[in-house]
């Protein structure tokens, strides 16, 4: 009986000493995620003149991938009738560099991840931290005023000087001309207003 006893303790501190190494080998993988590379060799089978592929990829977004082996790469990525792009920077080698949210080629938006060349984040940098008024805000006002987003003589931008947010947003009011208006990132007050006359070129 005895022996019999003795075979479960054995037993059962076998099992709990796996138990406990199975699970560090969980918190290591949840630890170190597999670092994000760019596939150059892709790339390169499949660049057009101008160095730049593009893509639809299975989920529907449409991507522009461009760069070299000495500037590094880059990955930009947007569904159809989307306001922001996806866009991922690479080192020269593939690693990923730098990962974040960008609207129309105006202004960052969100948290922007920036990695160092082993894979590690190194820093984040928030974008919409300064903006009390939100874009969430840009965008009820955009629909108050009936603004088409989506149209090519809306531009919509945001900037911090001497910090102090505004948001600058602008579209077309006539056949001959637009509206701009600038709206304090704070207190969502309307600080300047400029009528603009189009190109009719």
């Amino acid at each position: 009986m005895r022996i019999f006893y003795l075979f479960i303790i054995v037993f059962l501190s076998i099992a709990c000493t796996h138990t406990s190494e199975g699970q560090n080998d969980l918190n290591d993988k949840k630890q170190t995620p597999k670092m994000e590379t760019f596939n150059i060799k892709k790339f390169d089978q499949n660049k057009d003149a101008d160095e730049t592929y593009r893509f639809e990829r299975e989920d529907g977004a449409i991507v522009t991938q461009f760069g070299d082996s000495e500037s590094g790469y880059f990955d930009y990525a947007r569904f159809p009738n989307e306001l922001f792009e996806d866009r991922k920077g690479y080192y020269p080698d593939g690693v990923l560099k730098i990962h974040g949210l960008m609207y129309y080629n105006q202004f960052q938006k969100g948290v922007w991840k920036y990695y160092d060349h082993n894979g590690k984040l190194e820093r984040t940098i928030d974008y919409d931290e300064p903006f009390s008024y939100t874009w969430e805000d840009v965008l009820e006002f955009c629909d108050e005023k009936k603004i088409n987003l989506l149209k090519n003589t809306t531009r919509i931008s945001r900037n911090t000087i001497e910090n102090k947010p505004k948001w600058t947003i602008e579209w077309q009011i006539g056949t001959a001309e637009s509206l701009e208006i600038t709206i304090d990132g704070e207190s969502g007050e309307i600080i300047n207003q400029t009528t603009i006359e189009l190109d009719k070129g």
